[in-house]
């Protein structure tokens, strides 16, 4: 369904490398300041050790910019990459740090929101086969562990741009 932008159809962008590459609204990057007060973005992948979010990690360390959201294109100063499993051929960028947790541990949350948040990513998931074979696992990562990120962002002073993508089918 399009969306209008200055009176003009618009189609939505669902794929993570269009957003990256052009920023949520089509804007190209470097067209606003290069960060909010001198301070640089801060970002949370969750399910930063799977494929998608090894691929989003060195796009957007590759990039070096985000909008936030404001809008505001700013430096990328830390990626967090929160996963229960670790990455085979992990991202090495010494502005990626890694904590391998469970999403539904509020400790684990805890200790990735406690430098700051401005961007989540949220693309951790138990995928359908392992979730119909243990319920419990795919209700408490997927349901009650989204639920808790959820509650994470609206905690903080300012609430971080959410960006959840799936690939589980």
């Amino acid at each position: 369904r399009p969306h209008l932008r200055r009176g003009r159809p618009v189609r939505l962008r669902y794929c993570l490398s269009a957003m990256i590459e052009t920023g949520p609204h089509g804007c190209r990057p470097g067209i606003a300041s290069t960060n909010v007060h001198g301070q640089r973005m801060k970002i949370l992948v969750t399910g930063g050790s799977g494929f998608l979010g090894q691929r989003l990690i060195r796009a957007l360390c590759f990039r070096g910019r985000l909008q936030d959201a404001d809008g505001v294109d700013r430096e990328i100063g830390g990626i967090v990459a929160l996963d229960a499993m670790s990455a085979p051929n992990a991202v090495s960028d010494p502005r990626v740090r890694y904590l391998h947790g469970d999403l539904s541990d509020a400790a684990i949350i805890t200790a990735a929101f406690e430098s700051g948040v401005d961007s989540v990513f949220h693309l951790a998931a138990v995928v359908s086969g392992a979730a119909e074979a243990d319920f419990d696992l795919g209700m408490r990562v997927n349901l009650d562990g989204t639920r808790a990120l959820l509650e994470a962002c609206r905690r903080g002073r300012t609430p971080p741009r959410l960006i959840f993508a799936s690939s589980v089918a």
